[in-house]
């Protein structure tokens, strides 16, 4: 046959047949650390009492996923995430008692 090529060779599995060979994958940032971050830092300013226990709620879900998945990051910012809506609600009790205390 003429003009006729034959297709490319694949590569040999290393692994052997049967085995994919493993690929290590960057499983990146954990999206609810970024999200609570961002929810208790505006929560220092406005709505403490809303966001502070939502960025709560999202830290220790993104403390939980970190703690099952190896490589991901986003430890930091889910523990600052937690301490800052801590400080929300605690400073809005505090705001809520100097309002009550004043009116008196």
């Amino acid at each position: 046959m003429q003009g006729y090529t034959p297709p490319p060779a694949y590569p040999q599995n290393p692994y052997g047949p049967g085995y994919a060979p493993q690929v290590m994958v960057d499983p990146g940032e954990c999206a609810l650390a970024r999200q609570a971050l961002i929810y208790s830092i505006i929560g220092l300013f406005c709505f403490g009492i809303v966001l502070g226990p939502l960025a709560i709620s999202k830290a220790r879900s993104a403390k939980m996923i970190l703690a099952v998945t190896p490589g991901m990051r986003g430890e930091g910012m889910a523990t600052a995430a937690l301490i800052l809506g801590i400080f929300d609600l605690a400073l809005w009790v505090v705001g809520l008692v100097l309002r009550i205390a004043l009116m008196h």
